[in-house]
């Protein structure tokens, strides 16, 4: 049995995590972040896989995919100066954030064989809710080859 997508989904989680640092956590609910408890989590992330879509077969020993993969990074932005610099200053950090992992996802192709290559990284526009939560969306697309059982 093939681990080819366990082991980049596992490979992505850690990258994004060593690239990230100790002062952030794993979101406690990567499908609906908005909701749920956030006392005590200020800096937060998740890995969700996205769908696929075949290349054509190179040959008869293996197929190759394209499979996106979003990335959630959260922050607490509670306005506290009667304007929009927080939530400013919480998004940027989050998009620099975004952009190291980027770096570090492409340049490394996480260590993983089967990978041929990562590409299309992108940003969706923040979203806020109303427990003062900032959330930013940073997606790419990882090529694999999967082999032919």
């Amino acid at each position: 049995m093939s681990t080819v997508v366990t082991d980049i989904y596992a490979a992505l989680k850690s990258q994004v995590s060593t690239t990230l640092g100790a002062t952030f956590h794993e979101l406690p609910r990567k499908y609906s972040p908005g909701e749920g408890d956030f006392r005590g989590i200020h800096k937060a992330y998740a890995v969700v896989q996205g769908g696929s879509t075949q290349n054509p077969i190179l040959d008869n020993k293996c197929y190759m995919l394209d499979q996106t993969f979003e990335i959630l990074l959260t922050d607490r932005a509670v306005e506290r100066h009667g304007n929009d610099d927080d939530q400013s200053d919480a998004i940027n950090n989050l998009y620099d954030k975004a952009h190291d992992i980027f770096q570090d996802v492409i340049r490394t192709n996480l260590g993983v064989d089967e990978i041929a290559g990562v590409s299309e990284p992108r940003f969706d526009a923040p979203e806020f809710f109303e427990n003062g939560l900032v959330l930013i969306r940073a997606g790419l697309t990882i090529k694999y080859a999967q082999a032919l059982s």
